[in-house]
């Protein structure tokens, strides 16, 4: 298996892994999954009465299945041709949200889904000032299809804007995405070790190009005060902090705002090291599962599945259609 591969596999099965870890602790706080688990580093049962209760251990979220349905959007059809096919994702997501199989899916996501049934166009159907994490959650796939340079970062860009405002119609969630999509396509080729102020620096300055190109599209005044590039630049001056205070600083709620910022620095804090980046991110509690798939994602396409324990890999959901989505974005991206 090349190292390539390696990396698109790590990249998605680890976003899965961090999902199905952060699932039991969505919601609760840092001292009430000390009460409940101990210190999670593996898959355990939800709770009664948690919102996520039916999932049983090793089985992941919506974050998860909005990752599959951006994976499969993307791998070429018939035609041949490669890119993100907005039909197959709506149908993708429409097909989901008539199952019934939710699992505890955001309201933008939702309220999309019953737009788009209604008969409202994809440019029609998002959230406006939505914040959540449903779009950057499943961004990662793009980040494993292109590069940013030569002439695929403005295409990226472009992508990463009109599948985020298919849910989530915010300039703000299309920074998040961008951050997302464009660390993966850095991490994907990054040689180690990482230099984190250059990563940082590079995911930043495509971040606020999305973000500013997306403002000018849905005409929105980006004089509001919090700019998803300055929360996202927060990271860098948090550098050298523990991982735990840097969490808490950054904020683990749902709101792209703090999920994706943290994200990323759980991640450049300790980028060679898997477990200990997913470990101390799901048991800071909050968002959980929305953080523990975007660390998964970023920490997999860098170091590759092989970092990823065994254990989790084994008892996790869908383990094998999640490598083989992994192959197919490879050989698209090749």
């Amino acid at each position: 298996m090349t190292a390539f591969r390696s990396r698109c596999r790590g990249c998605l099965v680890g976003a899965a892994v961090g999902d199905a870890l952060g699932a039991p602790l969505e919601f609760l706080t840092k001292p009430q999954i000390l009460e409940r688990y101990g210190r999670v580093t593996d898959f355990v049962p939800v709770s009664p009465g948690h919102p996520n209760a039916g999932l049983l251990p090793g089985q992941f979220t919506d974050d998860t299945k909005l990752l599959v349905a951006m994976a499969e959007a993307l791998i070429p059809g018939q035609d041949g041709l490669i890119g993100f096919n907005e039909a197959v994702f709506v149908s993708r997501l429409v097909a989901w949200y008539k199952s019934g199989d939710l699992r505890c899916a955001g309201k933008a996501t939702k309220a999309a889904c019953k737009a788009l049934l209604k008969g409202r166009s994809p440019g029609e159907s998002g959230v406006p000032d939505s914040l959540g994490g449903g779009a950057a959650v499943r961004a990662a796939p793009l980040g494993l299809l292109y590069s940013l340079g030569n002439d695929y970062g403005p295409i990226l860009m472009k992508e990463c804007q009109g599948s985020t405002i298919i849910t989530h119609k915010d300039a703000r969630a299309v920074g998040a995405t961008a951050a997302i999509a464009g660390a993966v396509a850095i991490l994907k080729g990054a040689i180690q070790p990482l230099s984190a102020k250059m990563f940082l620096r590079s995911v930043s300055t495509f971040s606020a190009g999305a973000e500013g190109l997306a403002a000018e599209g849905l005409g929105e005044s980006r004089e509001y005060p919090d700019t998803f590039g300055a929360k996202l630049d927060r990271v860098r001056e948090l550098l050298g902090l523990s991982t735990e205070r840097g969490l808490h600083a950054l904020g683990n709620g749902g709101s792209v705002m703090e999920c994706v910022p943290a994200a990323i620095f759980a991640f450049v804090n300790s980028p060679r090291d898997f477990e200990h980046s997913l470990f101390t991110a799901v048991n800071s509690g909050g968002d959980a599962d929305t953080l523990g798939a975007l660390v998964g994602a970023l920490s997999g396409a860098y170091n590759g599945i092989d970092a990823i324990p065994e254990r989790l890999m084994a008892q996790l959901e869908d383990r094998d259609k999640l490598i083989a989505l992994a192959d197919a974005l490879a050989a698209a991206a090749a």
